[in-house]
């Protein structure tokens, strides 16, 4: 197994979000494919959006930020380690 199929299976794919609008925690499972730039809660079925300077719904409202986030995370910290 290389380093990046090792990396993708320690990805956190679980993720609560919370809505700007009502307050309440959700939890939803990320995709490791693309980013989502809205989500709808659940409770009060208002749209929610990715925050100006964030990728994605879950780097704005998560608690873990989304895989891409997570894999560049990683790749900067090898950087340093290697550098």
């Amino acid at each position: 197994m290389n380093l990046s199929t090792s990396r993708i299976q320690n990805l956190i794919l679980e993720t609560r979000i919370k809505c700007p609008h009502c307050q309440v925690e959700q939890r939803s499972t990320m995709t490791s494919m693309g980013r989502k730039m809205a989500h709808d809660c659940r409770f009060c079925n208002q749209t929610m959006y990715a925050k100006p300077g964030k990728c994605c719904v879950f780097c704005s409202y998560g608690s873990i930020k989304c895989p891409a986030s997570q894999e560049k995370e990683y790749a900067l910290e090898r950087a340093k380690v290697y550098s």
